[in-house]
Formats: C-alpha cells, structure tokens, sequence
C-alpha cells in the first residue's frame, strides 16, 4: 500500500457530502460535529452510536471518527435489545444517537447536541482508557456475551483506499444508505463515496419493497446500488431492478453467495442496460473487502468471487480437507481480532498480524479467479460420507426449493416457515442422487427462518432451535 495513500487516513469524512431531504451535510458540519464530540468526550473513552438509519446516527459516527475516539457501532434492533449487556461488558462511557432511538431504548439524561443526542452512562467502574482509537462492528448473530471485531482507522482506510481503485469512485459518484452503516459492507459504501468526494444519499425509507425508497432513488439519479443475496432474490423475483434509473454506471453484489441463475440473471439485465456488474466476497474480520469480478468484462467466470483486491494477496490454500482448501488472506485491511470486554481495549492487540483464515473453501483456476465451494462448518459426515450442506442448499435452491439445510451428524434437516408447498418426496429424491444420501436420512422440519442484522441465514441459531425439540 503506498505511504503516500496511508497518509490520508484522517481524511476520510473530510470530503463529499450528505443528502437527506432538501438539506446538504458536507465538511464544515463534519467538521463541526467532530467539534462536538471533542467538547463532549474524552479521549480513551468508548462511544457506543445507534444507527437507525437517520442522518443523526451518521453525523454522530462521522463526528466521532474524525475526532479520533473509539466506537462501537450498533444497529437500532440489536441495541433495543441488548443495550444494557453492550454497556456491561465494554463499560460503555457514552452513547449517541437521534433523539427517537435513544428515546425508544428509555435511556436517561439525553442531551441534544444540534446534530444528534448524546448521554452519558451512569455505571460506575474503574475508568479504563483504550490506547488507541478503535472502531467495533458487530460479528453475525452476536447475542449473548458479545463478540465484536475490532478495525484500527488503518484497516478502514486501506480497504476504503482498494474498493475506490477498482470501482473508480469520483465525486460524481451518488450512493444510497439501503445497507446499514453497522454493517461492514454498507461501512464501506459510506467510506468509498465520502472519501471519493461522492454523495451519499440518506433516504428516510430504506426498503427497496417500499414505493417512496425508489422515489428518492429516481430524485437523486443515483449512480450505484449494492445489495446482499435477499436483496437480489428480491428484486429479480418483484420485478424491481427496471425501478434503477438510467444514471446507475454499476452494481455490486457481496454478503454471501447468489445463486448461479441469479447471477447469470443480474449479468443478462446488466449487458442489456450496459451497467457494470461487480460480485465481491468479503467479512467484516476484512474490514469489509477481499475480492471482487468484473462480471460483465469476464462473464465467462460466472461463479468465481474474482481476484484479491489492490493491497491483498492470497497467501494460502491451507490443507482442510482432502481436494478442499482454505481461503487464506494477506493485508493492511485484515482486522485487529475479536473483543468481548473493555479489558480487552486497554491495551490492543494486533491479533491477526494481517492474516485472515477466512473458514471458506475455495480453489482457483488458471487465470487466478477464486471459486468458494462452502464453508468449514457447514460440512457434515453422514454414514461416513462427508456432505457439504451449502451445496445441497444451493442445488435445491437452483430447482426452486427455497430450503435451510442443517444437520446433526447423523440427518439431513431440511427447514422452512411452511412445508405445505414443498413435495418432500421429490426433494428427497433430488438429495439422493444430489450427494448419495438415503431418503431415511432426510427430515423436514418447520421453523422460523432467522437472520442476522445483515439479511443472512443466522444457521447456528435455526439449528440450535431445532435440535432443541428433534428426536
């Protein structure tokens, strides 16, 4: 990564601009909000901010980044309900917000500081400064103690710095906030477009089931959408993409895998349209970005994740399995580690040291294109036949079987909301020849299908539900 990039990371939210309603939020309010939060907190003390979608919780974030204190990011119904367990474990010293969330949580002493609410917590503990300035996002399906990953401002800005080198951000760049900012990918949205001197459009609806979503797309004539796999499903299915405006240059697709007839779908609308198709793969432990295709330039690759990155580099295929490798990653974006606790911040650790063991399996072909083929946990061994369930859920899927596929080691369990439209007959019979599994081995069972904060199938919790009650 060259120096002379690294040398701007302070001046990630000084540049581009906000747009919410008829009112603009550019550098002097960045500037001013950063103000604020110098005036109103500490240095080494943790600010826990709420993002409900407005543009007080952006403003908030973007104030307190620029003034170097560390943050713990958390989505409006995550910290709804788990708010006072955030404060416990991390001994949170403030929480900022707009005045509706903070409101709705019924926290006490709220100040309005013109852009955005503010209260101090009232437990008292030993204070304990954090070292340096740290930013905390959310892993999939925290609940409980909570686990967060850890991005150092050198994390973020060497990825922000990569995604604009490939996807050519200016400043006549205009995206939307239809992904979360606690999100590492919608961070990252936010991050490219304000660095690039862009404009990011903060809509007050921000489901694209919703008419007053696309009408502010159309107002706005934004240059960019991206969204997850539910997102395109979506779309496809409503027969909502001829909703984008003429002015979209690209899309990118990352979050998790799309199915291969989606893909090929959204690559078919886009050469139609003569719009740029971008598929990414990322995790939050990447601050948000490992590789990406240009779909539409090589879509003779339908099915790969692309190649790393500018600043990344695939170091390893660590042996897993026999014929299965991991995906191993190499770069200045690759996260600090996990924190469960405040201890934990007081003097950080670089657990990572720039390498990522990303779980996922994956080989590559001749041109260097990477092709995930599941992940490490979501393999079972039945019978002694090792079965990856993300392969009979995608195979499934590509038949127009909509199901979660989970296992015990000794079943398959098949899960959906409502089983009444499925013919378990068929599905059965489409498993066997699928992966070689007998039909006996097979189970339906119905449940609801819960997702994480991201849109994605949160399978650790669907199946503990399940084999709770499975006999």
């Amino acid at each position: 990564m060259d120096d002379n990039l690294l040398a701007q990371i302070n001046q990630l939210y000084h540049s581009g601009q906000i747009l919410y309603g008829n009112n603009s939020y550019g550098s002097s309010v960045f500037l001013e909000a950063q103000r604020i939060i110098l005036e109103n907190t500490n240095e080494g003390e943790l600010l826990l901010i709420i993002d409900d979608r407005s543009i007080d919780s952006l403003l908030a974030y973007i104030g307190a980044y620029n003034a170097g204190r560390s943050i713990l990011l958390l989505e409006f119904q995550t910290a709804n309900k788990q708010i006072q367990s955030f404060i416990t474990y991390f001994k949170i010293d403030h929480i900022l917000g707009s005045q509706d969330s903070i409101q709705k949580i019924k926290l006490d002493n709220i100040n309005y500081l013109k852009y955005f609410c503010h209260t101090r917590t009232s437990i008292n503990y030993p204070k304990q400064l954090i070292s340096d300035q740290i930013i905390l996002l959310p892993t999939s399906g925290s609940s409980g103690n909570p686990k967060m990953v850890g991005l150092s401002s050198n994390n973020i800005m060497a990825n922000c710095i990569s995604i604009n080198q490939y996807l050519q951000s200016n400043e006549t760049t205009i995206s939307i906030n239809n992904l979360p900012f606690t999100y590492s990918y919608g961070l990252s949205i936010l991050n490219t477009t304000l660095f690039a001197g862009g404009t990011y459009i903060c809509s007050p609806e921000t489901s694209y089931l919703q008419d007053i979503f696309w009408k502010t797309v159309q107002n706005y004539q934004i240059t960019c959408f991206s969204g997850v796999p539910t997102t395109y499903r979506d779309l496809l299915r409503l027969n909502l993409l001829q909703k984008l405006p003429n002015s979209v240059k690209y899309i990118t697709q990352a979050g998790g895998k799309l199915e291969i007839s989606l893909q090929r779908k959204l690559l078919e609308w886009c050469q139609e349209f003569s719009k740029k198709l971008y598929i990414m793969y990322g995790q939050t432990e990447a601050t948000a970005r490992l590789t990406y295709l240009e779909l539409t330039k090589e879509p003779h690759k339908l099915g790969s994740v692309g190649r790393p990155i500018p600043g990344v580099e695939l170091v390893g295929l660590g042996q897993y399995y026999i014929s299965q490798n991991e995906l191993i990653f190499k770069g200045e974006n690759i996260s600090l580690g996990y924190f469960s606790n405040r201890d934990q911040l007081t003097v950080l650790k670089n657990e990572n040291q720039g390498i990522l063991k990303t779980g996922d399996l994956g080989r590559l072909d001749k041109d260097g294109c990477i092709f995930i083929e599941g992940r490490m946990s979501r393999f079972a061994k039945i019978d002694g036949k090792r079965i990856s369930l993300e392969d009979i859920e995608n195979s499934l899927r590509e038949q127009g079987h909509d199901l979660v596929v989970i296992s015990n080691d000794i079943d398959i369990i098949l899960v959906a909301e409502d089983l009444a439209t499925y013919d378990q007959t068929l599905i059965k019979q489409l498993i066997k020849k699928c992966c070689g599994i007998r039909r006996n081995r097979v189970h339906f069972k119905e449940s609801p299908i819960i997702r994480t904060n991201n849109g994605k199938i949160n399978y650790n919790q669907i199946k503990k539900n399940i084999l709770n009650t499975y006999d």
